[in-house]
């Protein structure tokens, strides 16, 4: 039977492969995580011309020697105001259309607001599976 490496060993590890060596395998790694962030939005985000899908920005960058760190946006004007579903104008909630509703949706709820924060606050759901595996593939580069 394998025995598990515990985190003062990771730890350790870790400090002998040195922080380029770590950043190397994150970036991967996160940006992988931040795809699946991203086509899990994308699923849940209201549609009416498909340009809000069509404007996710993804980027991974290095924050601090040996830390990276990464964002995924809706880039058109009007993505916050879907976001939140609300018309700035009125204040009222904006209603979903009928392509907004026809969307499937995932394990987040239906297509409407809050497309990237429900991902964000449901992430728990689906990142430990793919954080362990990307570590394990990471590790293995390095």
């Amino acid at each position: 039977m394998a025995s598990l490496l515990n985190v003062a060993d990771l730890r350790k590890m870790l400090r002998k492969l040195g922080p380029d060596a770590l950043e190397r395998a994150a970036k991967p790694a996160l940006e992988r995580v931040l795809a699946i962030v991203e086509a899990k939005a994308v699923e849940l985000s209201p549609v009416d011309t498909g340009n809000l899908d069509a404007s996710t920005v993804v980027t991974v960058e290095s924050a601090t020697p040996g830390r990276v760190a990464g964002t995924v946006a809706f880039s058109t004007p009007y993505a916050w105001t879907q976001h939140e579903g609300i018309d700035p104008r009125t204040g009222q909630a904006l209603m979903p259309g009928k392509r907004t509703q026809a969307k499937p949706g995932n394990e987040f709820g239906a297509a409407g607001p809050k497309f990237l924060e429900r991902v964000l606050r449901g992430a728990h759901q689906f990142l430990p599976e793919a954080v362990g595996s990307l570590l394990r593939d990471a590790w293995r580069g390095l």
